[in-house]
């Protein structure tokens, strides 16, 4: 894995707002002063070393490795507010884990003759011994969002809301990967000796990355003061 590919999160989202009682969802925020959310979710990577396309995968314990599973979670805080009468800007930042893994041998469903040719895996230091990979990612991303609230749709869906959501922000990030049956290293991204995995770097160390958000972000009036 040569750098972050794609980051797909579910995430379950609750804004504490103070606005008007009785404002439908995006007008709530776009009438206040700010909102402040907590936001908590799955987090499932999709990129090079994935087993499924859409589902995560796991992989039972052995004598020289522990049971791995590439279902994460991510921790997420948020401050919006108006800046027009039809745009909110949302800041961020995120929090969490990701993780990946790939088995070349021993899976049924993941037959030799499949794509992810091995002449392909990245293995700088000829660690990687042909049978499986896997990785595991921390990070902390910040970002900057612009919230667009489709109003000629919101206006028949009462407490719900529907916006379109555009972004970029800056993902730091540190990942270890190795075998996946015996847990011995091939690479890391983020670590003082790279080599062997030795030593985080600390965050302001670690690399970076450019992100863009894109998508679409679906809110319900909830309570008063709770989307």
């Amino acid at each position: 894995m040569k750098k972050i590919n794609i980051l797909l999160s579910v995430i379950f989202f609750t804004s504490v707002l103070y606005a008007q009682e009785d404002s439908p969802c995006f007008s709530r925020s776009l009438d206040s002063g700010f909102d402040l959310g907590l936001s908590y979710g799955a987090v499932i990577f999709n990129g090079d070393i994935k087993q499924y396309k859409f589902i995560p995968a796991s992989q039972e314990g052995t004598d020289n490795s522990e049971s791995f599973n590439t279902l994460r979670y991510s921790l997420g805080l948020n401050f919006r507010t108006g800046i027009s009468e039809k745009m909110l800007i949302d800041f961020s930042l995120s929090i969490g884990e990701m993780a990946g893994l790939i088995r070349y041998v021993g899976d049924d469903d993941h037959p030799d003759d499949k794509i992810w040719p091995r002449d392909n895996i990245y293995d700088p230091h000829n660690n990687f011994d042909g049978d499986g990979e896997k990785f595991e990612n921390e990070f902390r991303e910040l970002s900057i969002s612009l919230i667009l609230p489709i109003e000629e749709l919101n206006q028949y869906l009462g407490s719900f809301g529907i916006a379109a959501r555009i972004g970029v922000g800056l993902s730091i990030f540190r990942t270890y990967k190795s075998d996946l049956y015996t847990n011995e290293y091939i690479y890391s991204y983020g670590y003082k000796d790279d080599v062997n995995g030795i030593g985080k770097d600390t965050w302001s160390q670690a690399p970076k990355e450019a992100i863009f958000i894109f998508g679409v972000l679906a809110e319900y009036a909830f309570e008063q003061d709770v989307n």
